[in-house]
């Protein structure tokens, strides 16, 4: 009886390849298959999102209770002529300030809006966006402003419209032309004819 003598290395070589088209193998799983808990690992559980805290408005509640008042002078340069003084607030902009100030000089000067009037501190304009708080230099100080009073932004510019120039008619000479065409020998009433009829077409 003969015996079939088999290398350890060729079943090495034979597991090493079988191994090999194994790992290249994609694995499939039934429909119905579920990993086992135990080898489950790294999935928590996932919480609903926090709520989104809404933004407190106590900062700006506690900046208009800590505003602080301050008397303000504005007195006219040029016409309307006028020397008011209001109490505003820390926390007004200039542009409120405007306007309130338009309010207490409407029964001396008329209406006037907060964009005809620039003020002015130490010759500086002051923008409609700056709060007392920022040129007040101290709690409850005085402030006085130099107020320029413009004219309406929204009057429309008066446009003078050209008179229309006079037109003056030029006077062609052409019995002298006719005269030159004739001394030519050319037909010269033809020729006349069209250079009046070409003229009429350009008045």
């Amino acid at each position: 009886m003969a015996t079939v003598t088999v290398s350890t290395s060729s079943e090495k070589e034979f597991a090493s390849s079988y191994l090999t088209l194994l790992s290249l193998g994609e694995t499939k799983f039934p429909s119905d298959y579920k990993k086992d808990l135990k080898d489950v690992r790294g999935l928590g559980v996932k919480l609903p999102n926090l709520p989104i805290a809404k933004k407190s408005d106590s900062s700006k509640h506690s900046a208009i209770s800590n505003a602080t008042l301050h008397d303000c002078v504005f007195k006219s340069i040029k016409e309307p002529k006028f020397n008011v003084t209001l109490q505003v607030k820390s926390t007004d902009t200039i542009y409120q300030v405007k306007t309130d100030l338009c309010k207490s000089v409407q029964a001396d000067v008329g209406s006037l809006e907060p964009s005809q009037i620039k003020l002015l501190l130490k010759g500086k304009v002051i923008h409609d966006s700056s709060l007392i708080s920022d040129i007040a230099q101290d709690d409850n100080s005085e402030v006085k402003f130099t107020a320029i009073v413009g004219t309406p932004s929204t009057t429309p510019a008066q446009v003078s419209t050209p008179e229309p120039e006079e037109s003056t008619e030029v006077a062609i000479p052409w019995n002298e032309i006719e005269q030159l065409l004739k001394s030519k020998g050319i037909d010269s009433k033809a020729i006349i004819q069209r250079l009046q009829d070409g003229w009429e077409l350009t008045k």
